[in-house]
């Protein structure tokens, strides 16, 4: 099939314009294009598997944000994207066209009690992780491409002290090693906070490390440099990068060693854990599935940043 040709949509199922919205990526490619020129590597990858045409209706970041996934996949080169986005817009745009209130997104949940049905269906494919050593040169690597996938994801992210989004140049200051560019990571952090700008609809979970936070607003250890003036601003700077998140997105306070937690970053079949100062990153549904009761668990016995900041601020 040219890329330059438009390509038209096949045939809606007969239970109608519904069901079709729910379709994985995949089925959508199986049942209506199956002669689409797309590499078998590419065209039977788990992640068109997890993604439905109706994660893509409520907002247009999450089609360029699925595209921008898709492109990193191996083998895949521009021309199977400018092919895929040729029958992502069609089927969008057909379904726009044939009945608009079935467009309608359902209520979001609360953080489902684990990985969507999906993951009993899908065979994962063998964990592979990789090693990124250096915490702020993996910034981009982690942080932008999770925040990219909760587009169409629920996520959990469990930072080290605070959201890495959410620091003042002060803490960051005394966070930072020695070797790094201050100057450089705050622009990179400024990147992120405008791609969390543009997340309208988003369904997940922060949990902050109690014993972390209190090192900070109680100024101890490396924190002990800070003035009371720098601790506040860092607690009026975190109260209002929270207000900002999308409605689904909650925030709670717990203790990471009670609750057997370790920082890190989870969204779909993507974890990423923070180690030895960089992350190792790897890919696994059940293992991330096998961990949603202790993300509940740490979320059901834990408390609001607003409490926790009363004993502090």
């Amino acid at each position: 099939m040219n890329s330059a040709t438009p390509i038209q949509v096949g045939t809606l199922p007969s239970n109608g314009l519904q069901a079709c919205l729910d379709w994985s990526i995949a089925r959508l490619l199986r049942e209506q294009y199956p002669d689409l020129r797309l590499r078998a590597q590419v065209r039977n990858h788990w992640l068109l598997e997890q993604v439905t045409l109706r994660a893509m209706l409520d907002d247009p970041l999450r089609l360029a944000a699925f595209l921008e996934e898709f492109r990193s996949l191996p083998q895949c080169g521009s021309m199977q994207v400018t092919r895929l986005r040729q029958v992502l817009v069609s089927a969008l745009q057909a379904a726009g066209s044939t009945d608009p209130s079935a467009l309608r997104h359902p209520q979001p949940e609360a953080m489902p009690a684990a990985v969507p049905d999906r993951a009993v269906t899908l065979q994962p494919q063998p964990t592979a992780c990789k090693f990124l050593a250096d915490f702020v040169d993996a910034a981009y690597d982690v942080y932008f491409r999770m925040w990219r996938l909760a587009h169409f994801d629920p996520f959990v992210y469990l930072p080290t002290t605070l959201p890495e989004f959410a620091k003042t140049p002060e803490v960051l200051a005394v966070e930072l090693e020695p070797g790094h560019d201050l100057t450089a990571y705050l622009r990179r952090l400024a990147g992120l906070r405008s791609a969390l700008d543009s997340i309208s609809q988003a369904e997940g979970l922060i949990l902050l490390d109690s014993q972390a936070l209190e090192a900070i607003f109680s100024r101890q250890g490396r924190y002990a440099v800070l003035s009371r003036e720098a601790v506040e601003q860092q607690a009026r700077m975190l109260q209002q990068t929270l207000i900002k998140l999308p409605p689904g997105v909650r925030c709670t306070v717990c203790d990471f060693e009670v609750s057997g937690l370790s920082a890190g970053a989870f969204v779909g079949s993507k974890g990423a854990l923070n180690v030895m100062g960089g992350y190792v990153v790897f890919e696994d549904l059940r293992l991330i599935a096998s961990l949603q009761a202790r993300f509940r668990t740490a979320q059901a016995q834990g408390y609001s940043v607003a409490e926790f900041l009363k004993a502090f601020c």
